[in-house]
């Protein structure tokens, strides 16, 4: 049982129910206070038998979630402003092919579970829509955007050996980075209510689920939903296959479509918290390119508790974000920032946990 989950509790037979510790941590001007109540009732860990099916009753919400690696791997392949993921020695990237062969998936999951995140979350896609699997649906529409290897399949299979949950980066309104060329396919000028861009992101969709659902937890949606989305399709689309899945979308919680809230940030002093899911880079960029880290990992270990703690929250705390170079390589500071995050939360478990389990996953308390 690990850090987030708080459930150091001390039974009282008279009352039936559970006090919890408080613990007062203090960095500069971040002062976090920890006070959780717990109803009686046995704690108990999540896929102790290592599966990651699809979500159950018995399942953990998102509000179980408190600390998770948020990483982009891009390629956009046409002028873009702010570029795409990059070799550790600054080299563009050339193409798709060469991105997704060069994803070191062990080395990933790895790194993942040095800082004990509970879950990734990973760009199936970016801007102008490179998908990193082989999609037949991107093959008929849109040649040329998507990979020959199942990068996507891959990852999610090497996190899931490890006990780590994994959450896919879905940009349902990406049309807008496309060139007039493949708009036009796909329908993303046609004018409401965007027949044609719907029944193709939904279609790209579904095969996201339908080849990858069983073994995911949730899907993240950027770009704002706005007016050429059909934001309760999405949603149908996924949960008609995928009963219960997280559903989640940056910067706004549209309830036609999602559950809970997520913004992305680069945040400055006094970082505070919020109650929805909080993606923070700690380095330059979102992907990598020849950025050096910028968080302490002690900073970030005890604003992943300020999170945990935050009253009424939605659930995913903090998400810290950065992406790999191809090739097994990350920015400088980023591995020994995650083997240090993991050394602090594994270091303080016994603090607040009565048993400690195995493994990079953390325990819930059954309500």
């Amino acid at each position: 049982m690990n850090i987030m989950n708080l459930s150091i509790v001390v039974k009282d037979r008279n009352l039936g129910r559970f006090a919890a510790s408080i613990e007062i941590m203090n960095l500069k001007n971040l002062i976090v206070c920890l006070a959780l109540i717990l109803l009686a009732g046995p704690s108990a860990s999540w896929a102790e038998d290592g599966s990651l099916t699809q979500q159950t009753s018995n399942s953990p919400s998102f509000a179980d979630m408190h600390l998770g690696l948020f990483a982009h791997y891009t390629f956009v392949g046409k002028p873009y402003q702010w570029g795409w993921t990059e070799w550790a020695d600054g080299t563009v990237v050339q193409s798709l092919d060469e991105l997704a062969d060069n994803l070191d998936v062990e080395d990933f999951a790895a790194t993942a579970a040095a800082m004990r995140a509970q879950y990734v979350l990973f760009t199936t896609w970016h801007a102008n829509m490179n998908v990193l699997f082989p999609s037949a649906v991107m093959k008929r529409q849109l040649p040329g955007h998507c990979s020959r290897r199942d990068a996507v399949g891959d990852l999610i299979r090497a996190l899931k050996a490890r006990n780590i949950r994994a959450m896919l980066y879905i940009h349902p309104s990406d049309g807008h980075d496309f060139t007039k060329e493949d708009q036009d396919r796909v329908g993303w000028n046609d004018g409401p209510p965007f027949r044609r861009w719907n029944d193709f992101i939904n279609e790209v969709l579904a095969e996201v689920v339908d080849r990858y659902g069983q073994d995911l937890s949730g899907y993240y949606f950027d770009g704002g939903l706005p007016g050429q989305v059909d934001a309760a399709r999405l949603r149908k689309t996924i949960l008609d296959r995928q009963p219960g899945a997280w559903l989640i979308q940056n910067s706004g919680l549209n309830r036609a479509c999602v559950d809970y809230g997520a913004t992305e940030d680069r945040m400055k002093p006094p970082y505070p918290s919020t109650t929805w899911l909080r993606c923070q880079t700690i380095a330059d960029e979102w992907w990598a390119k020849r950025g050096i880290v910028n968080w302490c990992p002690e900073l970030a270990y005890r604003y992943t508790i300020l999170q945990a703690a935050v009253t009424g929250r939605m659930g995913g705390g903090v998400a810290w974000s950065f992406g790999p170079h191809p090739g097994g390589k990350w920015e400088l500071g980023v591995r020994s920032f995650c083997e240090r995050l993991g050394v602090l939360v594994l270091g303080r478990e016994r603090r607040f946990s009565a048993r400690v389990q195995a493994g990079p996953t953390w325990s819930r308390t059954s309500r």
